[in-house]
């Protein structure tokens, strides 16, 4: 039997100023049969001597050489003795009721493989809910087959942050984890809570219960538009061998969103060729018509990466 309910996965990666509130608020849970399971990443700041000031007993700090936050979770994961893993990042936090809700949910529910919360942002801790709802985020288990456009099911997948969720731990590890090759920093989340969401009953609560500090995020909000190439794109095999058939249509036009938004990026950053554009196509062709507003992006990617050229050997020509 396992000794506690719930453990708590936290990476932990130079963040001396977050941790401790992180920390705060989970020994603060209404719910206390957890434990807490800290991944150190190879921190260089005081983060760890911040961790080790705290006496709590069901506080457990694990050690190893910086390999990325997929790689730091999956350790905890690794490490847990709980039916339920919550995990949170080291600069959230999370309100007083968030494992309770989570876990009251999941066990009456005995189908659903994951919770999934709303969240305040900012130092301002804005509220997302109005907008959570009106996108489709509605309690209960989400209507994945109904979101067929491709911007709804990215916008499905964008909202199960990993600080949100409270997953079992079997259901983790049968997707094998976070995507944890070649120290992947952007990315390595959806890549295991697509497939969740494609393949198992996914409960969500649009309701905010935990804030993200945007502040002190250093791979998220700060990089937005320089993102790495997501891994669902340059190792997209093992999430089309996992997604049912049933799923396959959806999971087509969630990579060919994301292949498109990556050759946006490349031709606003002037790598973006138009044979590199074309390649990209057709690896990740859309299965069928997207709408009006996704062929016009197409379009607009196209002709900026017609031009490029042109600009390129004006731009040359008139030094």
């Amino acid at each position: 039997m396992p000794e506690t309910a719930v453990s708590v996965v936290i990476p932990l990666y130079n963040k001396e100023k977050s941790i401790e509130r992180c920390l705060n608020s989970i020994i603060s849970q209404t719910f206390a049969d957890f434990e807490i399971i800290i991944v150190n990443d190879g921190s260089s700041d005081k983060s760890v001597e911040i961790v080790a000031g705290f006496s709590d007993p069901r506080l457990t700090l694990i050690h190893q050489e910086n390999k990325g936050p997929g790689a730091a979770r999956n350790r905890g994961v690794a490490a847990a003795r709980s039916p339920f893993i919550a995990f949170i990042d080291a600069d959230d936090e999370w309100d007083a009721d968030h494992l309770a809700i989570a876990v009251a949910r999941l066990t009456a529910q005995q189908d659903a493989a994951a919770h999934i919360c709303g969240y305040y942002i900012g130092p301002a801790k804005e509220s997302r809910e109005d907008l959570n709802r009106s996108r489709g985020i509605v309690p209960g288990a989400a209507p994945i087959l109904a979101h067929r456009d491709p911007v709804g099911l990215k916008f499905l997948v964008d909202f199960m942050h990993s600080s949100c969720i409270v997953c079992r731990r079997d259901v983790v590890l049968s997707y094998g984890g976070y995507y944890d090759a070649f120290k992947c920093l952007y990315g390595e989340d959806s890549y295991l809570w697509l497939q969740i969401l494609f393949a198992e009953t996914v409960l969500f609560d649009p309701v905010p219960h935990v804030w993200f500090h945007t502040e002190f995020s250093d791979l998220g909000a700060k990089n937005m538009g320089r993102h790495p190439t997501r891994p669902a794109l340059t190792d997209p095999a093992p999430l089309r061998r996992a997604v049912p058939a049933a799923q396959q249509r959806n999971l087509a036009c969630l990579l060919a969103l994301y292949r498109l938004i990556e050759t946006e990026k490349l031709v606003r950053s002037g790598d973006g060729t138009l044979g590199r554009i074309r390649e990209l196509r057709a690896q990740f062709p859309w299965p069928d018509a997207p709408p009006a507003r996704i062929r016009y992006r197409e379009a607009r990617v196209s002709a900026k990466a017609a031009v490029a050229p042109l600009r390129h050997a004006l731009s040359h020509w008139l030094r």
